[in-house]
């Protein structure tokens, strides 16, 4: 894989500028700023010094790859709303699902997955990434790693009609003093031992506890919960001999979102009742909640209006 071009967009003193920088050179200046791109064997990091105070509007790499038929690309979700999976090359990357949108009218929530973040195309072919990605035939990896989210996502976008991946920095508006690292990428190839590579670059060390298992009622319920479900579930699970470690009981089971003490009326012995239930049966009890959220029904939210987060008129976000 290959660095094929370098895009820099920015605005300084409120005019738009765009640079194509060419790669292969270690120093691009111009009178707002200086950026040094560092190679190192596998590795390609850029670094701006502005001269004077700017907004970055945009900072993109190309990277020239062919992809093949049987090729299986990695897609890294931006967290659990957003698929982790391997991708066939022709594959479609799906938007949010217009069924789960009653759920984020009703929670008030915006920033629900990376839909604000990434535009999805919803082509054929266009798949993007957060964080890593790899291309796989078999048991070869072509891999490519961000070593260092701190200045703001990578995203890594394949385009596979035209053979490409751009490598996108998530630093959109943001104002720049002095220094900030671009991107800081490095490029593996090889089998499987490449992610041991990957972590110690990262300096990752690899745990060692065992993996622990569980059920969890949101997956079959979501918030249709109630006394007689878990424990029906949990009879089941008796029955069946079946070996997990933890049983929790997901979103529904409070009053509003935000009162996590405050229990329903579907769960009329309260918690201690199902968690007691639970620890006879040999499992661990398990409780979701979701400590920095609150609705606006909630009582946290009518009586303690001072925890919550505003915006610069002093409305609650």
């Amino acid at each position: 894989m290959k660095i094929d071009k370098i895009y820099f967009s920015y605005r300084e003193n409120k005019k738009i500028k765009n640079i194509l920088i060419n790669p292969n050179e270690r120093i691009f200046e111009n009178k707002d700023f200086t950026i040094i791109n560092e190679f190192n064997e596998n590795k390609f990091r850029s670094i701006l010094n502005v001269k004077k105070e700017l907004e970055i509007i945009k900072f993109n790499l190309v990277v020239n790859i062919k992809f093949n038929t049987n090729d299986k690309i990695l897609i890294n979700g931006y967290q659990t709303w957003s698929e982790t999976k391997e991708y066939n090359i022709y594959d479609k990357q799906k938007d949010f699902p217009l069924f789960l949108k009653p759920i984020i009218e009703r929670y008030k929530i915006k920033y629900l997955g990376d839909y604000t973040i990434y535009k999805y195309s919803n082509k054929k072919g266009i798949l993007h990434s957060y964080g890593y990605t790899y291309i796989r035939e078999k048991n070869n990896y072509k891999f490519i790693g961000s070593l260092n989210e701190d200045s703001g996502f990578t995203i890594f976008e394949h385009n596979t009609t035209k053979n490409i991946i751009k490598i996108i920095k998530d630093c959109e508006n943001r104002i720049v003093k002095d220094r900030y690292e671009l991107v800081n990428i490095i490029f593996l190839t090889g089998d499987d031992y490449i992610f041991y590579e990957y972590f110690k670059q990262l300096n990752i060390k690899l745990k060692t506890e065992d993996v622990a298992t569980g059920w969890t009622s949101w997956y079959n319920y979501y918030t249709n919960i109630s006394e007689e479900i878990i424990l029906e579930n949990l009879k089941a699970f008796e029955k069946n001999n079946i070996k997990i470690d933890y049983f929790q009981i997901d979103d529904g089971y409070q009053n509003a979102t935000g009162d996590w003490l405050y229990i329903n009326e579907k769960f009329p012995n309260g918690m201690k009742f199902i968690a007691t239930e639970i620890k006879k049966r040999g499992y661990k009890s398990g409780l979701w909640l979701a400590p920095f959220v609150s609705s606006i029904h909630s009582k946290i939210f009518k009586e303690h209006k001072d925890w919550l987060l505003k915006d610069k008129n002093g409305n609650p976000l």
